[in-house]
């Protein structure tokens, strides 16, 4: 049996993973799917000083509060971000980390220093329009067809995006991840991409790293729950 805290990825709450974390637990494993600071069940909790290091700070809550060790720690899209500063905080207490479609934010930069000015301004400017400048309105069904290519979030699976999924806070997007603890590079680490994203930071080539992919869309946890949970339960160790 293996211990998997689940990290959701921007707009999502635990929720997210249910299917997944119902057939992980099915499997034999304790799972602890997260809610993050001002979103789901927490959006009362949002305040404009709601940041990276707020959602960094609620995983490492969940170790300490539960005592858990040599967890795989799991973190999808915006979650990676998380993950990554959740490995630099508390490295002894993590077998692996997994990114699912993730997001590897690198020392220094924030999520608007990885997507560029334009970007961010495109995003800053929806976030004004929708009337809460300090949090990023769900992604509406034109910038998914835009962005995301063949996500297969069709009608149904789409409504569930936009009627369950929260505004997310912006400040998250804006503080630069600050690392700097050597002994999370020893981590053991896999990339799982969902093979319909555009782009990749990871490849399968890149050093130190496991690599799969998962042919499906950027959301697989909704689109190939149960396949996405057998890659979890499989995914791969590497020697470092």
């Amino acid at each position: 049996m293996s211990t998997f805290v689940l990290v959701p990825g921007a707009w999502l709450g635990a929720w997210a993973w249910d299917v997944v974390a119902a057939d992980l637990r099915r499997r034999g494993h304790d799972v602890r799917p997260v809610t993050l600071t001002g979103l789901a069940e927490r959006a009362g909790e949002a305040t404009p000083e709601t940041n990276l290091t707020s959602h960094i700070d609620d995983v490492v809550s969940v170790f300490e509060i539960g005592d858990l060790r040599d967890v795989i720690l799991v973190g999808h899209s915006y979650g990676g971000a998380v993950i990554t500063g959740v490995a630099h905080r508390i490295p002894e207490r993590i077998a692996r980390l997994v990114y699912v479609a993730g997001v590897v934010l690198p020392d220094g930069l924030s999520l608007f220093d990885l997507i560029g000015p334009e970007a961010q301004a495109g995003m800053e400017a929806g976030a004004a329009a929708a009337g809460d400048p300090f949090r990023l309105p769900v992604i509406g069904r034109a910038e998914l067809d835009l962005y995301y290519g063949a996500h297969g979030l069709e009608d149904g699976l789409f409504e569930v995006l936009a009627t369950q999924g929260t505004p997310h806070p912006i400040g998250t997007y804006r503080e630069r991840l600050s690392l700097g603890n050597p002994a999370a590079e020893t981590i053991d680490r896999t990339y799982i991409r969902a093979a319909a994203d555009a782009w990749s930071s990871i490849t399968p080539d890149t050093p130190g790293w496991a690599y799969t992919e998962i042919d499906t869309g950027h959301w697989p946890m909704f689109t190939k729950p149960l396949e996405l949970a057998a890659f979890l339960d499989a995914s791969p160790v590497i020697a470092r």
